[in-house]
């Protein structure tokens, strides 16, 4: 399985391919700020694991009286809402990430996020290829929010079919949701391995 604070460092550490590939993020950063309920009012947002302010902004036009603050530190304040896209399927400490969002919401406050799923990319899932990040099963995770006492948590799987032209296109896209694929066994595969996976990806996937 692929590190995950490794995952994490290479965005911190190359912004530039959040900024480029950053579009499934947005596109999810939208339907999120839609499932919010209009009668939703909160007074104070988070929006954990931000690495751009795109969804910040979709959250202050959307509630133009509340305060969006970003991400969470030993100094953040509770909130009604709670909010994190795509950013936990990547966090070495799930279970203490979570921990922090019981603890820093307020009563009958809300927490929503979004994941990528068990299953995704099974594209390239394949026996000998590149090494993927493993990605968490959704009633899994809600199990665990209930064992730590949050109420009526809603699990909500949708499936989103992407077509892609390229396949560097698509590898690129995947480091930018934490499945970062490289060869744990550095040394061992040498660049004409890559470059036959790739190709027998591209014939099974891209049409060649």
């Amino acid at each position: 399985m692929v590190s995950k604070r490794r995952s994490r460092n290479v965005l911190e550490k190359n912004p530039e391919i959040y900024e480029t590939h950053g579009f499934l993020h947005h596109e999810i950063a939208r339907r999120l700020v839609e499932y919010v309920k209009p009668t939703t009012e909160p007074s104070r947002i988070i929006n954990d694991g931000a690495f751009d302010h795109y969804l910040t902004g979709l959250l202050q036009t959307r509630f133009t009286g509340s305060e969006v603050a970003e991400n969470i530190d030993e100094t953040t304040l509770p909130a009604d809402l709670i909010v994190s896209n795509l950013y936990l399927q990547d966090v070495w400490e799930f279970e203490e990430a979570m921990r922090n969002y019981y603890r820093l919401t307020n009563p009958g406050g809300r927490v929503i996020m979004t994941m990528i799923g068990v299953g995704s990319f099974g594209e390239l899932m394949q026996e000998n290829g590149i090494a993927i990040n493993g990605f968490p099963d959704i009633e899994d995770v809600g199990d665990f929010m209930h064992g730590l006492g949050f109420k009526d948590s809603v699990l909500f799987i949708e499936k989103i079919n992407l077509t892609y032209e390229k396949l560097e296109t698509l590898l690129n896209d995947l480091r930018v949701v934490g499945g970062r694929p490289f060869d744990p066994d550095k040394g061992l595969r040498t660049p004409n391995w890559l470059k036959t996976w790739k190709e027998n990806v591209a014939k099974e996937c891209f049409d060649g």
